[in-house]
């Protein structure tokens, strides 16, 4: 879609992958569930600025994704 903050928040959360393949399906799996987010904003009456904010307040900081990902994968 159109939201640039979109492309960075996935781009910073998997910047740390390097298996180019699961790297790719893990940034397209994230961005569809910012989008998702994002119209269940929308349809409460949001602005755009308001629900691309909260969307990202709500998935939080990407860097602590990663690391939080990299713990769920040792762990496996």
């Amino acid at each position: 879609m159109h939201h640039q903050e979109f492309f960075y928040w996935c781009r910073d959360a998997v910047s740390k992958i390097k298996y180019i393949p699961d790297r790719t399906k893990v940034y397209t799996e994230l961005r569809a569930h910012l989008e998702d987010r994002y119209d269940s904003f929308m349809r409460k009456g949001m602005t755009d600025k308001e629900a691309t904010r909260k969307t990202l307040e709500v998935m939080g900081d990407p860097m602590e994704l990663l690391i939080h990902g990299y713990t769920l994968t040792l762990r496996l």
